[in-house]
């Protein structure tokens, strides 16, 4: 299989083809070609949720090849393990280069501004996925999947910084883009996931358990029941469960997002920590002071650690405490 078709797959919402035409790919590959399979191969797995595996063919392939495809693949495995700051620097680094390519440019800023989204810089992220969305328009046409991932980006961004209306309309028109091309794929159910999160923000939390349960339906079917995107997709689901008050739920859809995390990026990760501490948050409401404070607790400790006592996620965990 071609990387192209490789490509296209990744770009229709179809990591799993991605993944196995990019295995399939690398017997007998050059050596020029093999740099580019690799990276290939690590963004379909990260869109698997397996971003430790990711990060290593990111690695190999950024070994192989200073291809930009390489440095994006590696950018966007760094930000998915948590390593924003380094992430937004290769980024940073790779578009002041000036290159010519058009296409490049469109999935290097939406990945820059997902690396300054997860560095709590969401202003940022903004200006640059605005950026990303444009250079989409521009190059593949207002109704490509480029244009619905870039809008995607931009609608996560305008979320973190708070500007929710503004979020919920770009989401949409990025979920009709996708809708458009390719019903329920993987694609899709990230947007779903997204809107959830910006409906339970609106104070619509009913409307997002909605569309947190479609969006999980997919992401079972898609990728099983014990992979990355499942565990985010459960997280998100019990924090809207829990606005409904329906507390027994919330706290079981956590318990099963935590253990997911832990599986997929690890009991170390800044992602499990932070699942954690939204775990002892729910523990805490059913009854259960002593062991929902003490996971808090230490779970807000790492956190801060990471991410640095002024992050929007730290200071929102210190409002619990």
């Amino acid at each position: 299989m071609s990387a192209e078709i490789i490509r296209n797959h990744l770009r229709n919402g179809e990591p799993g083809l991605a993944r196995v035409g990019a295995e399939g790919a690398l017997d007998g590959a050059s050596d020029d070609d093999r740099g580019q399979l690799l990276a290939l191969l690590s963004r379909a797995l990260l869109r698997l949720g397996q971003p430790r595996q990711a990060l290593r063919k990111a690695e190999a392939a950024a070994e192989q090849t200073a291809h930009w495809e390489a440095t994006l693949a590696l950018g966007e495995a760094l930000v998915a393990m948590g390593e924003a700051h380094p992430a937004r620097a290769l980024l940073t680094g790779a578009l002041s280069t000036g290159s010519d390519d058009a296409a490049a440019a469109v999935q290097l800023n939406a990945a820059l501004a997902e690396a300054c989204r997860a560095a709590g810089d969401p202003v940022t992220g903004i200006d640059v996925a605005t950026r990303a969305v444009m250079l989409a328009e521009r190059t593949h046409g207002i109704g490509s999947p480029d244009v619905a991932e870039a809008l995607h980006g931009l609608g996560v961004c305008l979320h973190a910084a708070d500007r929710t209306a503004d979020a919920a309309e770009v989401l949409k028109r990025a979920l009709q883009l996708r809708v458009r091309h390719a019903p329920l794929t993987s694609d899709h159910a990230t947007t779903l996931d997204a809107l959830g999160s910006v409906r339970r923000k609106q104070s619509k939390p009913f409307d997002a358990v909605k569309l947190h349960r479609q969006a999980l339906e997919i992401w079972r079917q898609q990728v099983g029941e014990r992979a990355g995107p499942v565990g985010a997709c459960r997280h998100q689901l019990a924090q809207a469960l829990h606005r409904t008050g329906d507390f027994v739920a919330a706290k079981n859809e956590m318990e099963a997002a935590y253990g997911i995390t832990v599986a997929t990026l690890g009991p170390d990760h800044v992602d499990t920590w932070i699942c954690a501490f939204e775990l002892g948050r729910m523990e805490l409401d059913i009854g259960m002071p002593e062991e929902g404070i003490a996971r808090m607790t230490e779970a807000r400790g790492e956190v801060e650690h990471r991410l640095g006592a002024r992050h929007p996620v730290v200071l929102s965990m210190n409002a619990h405490l």
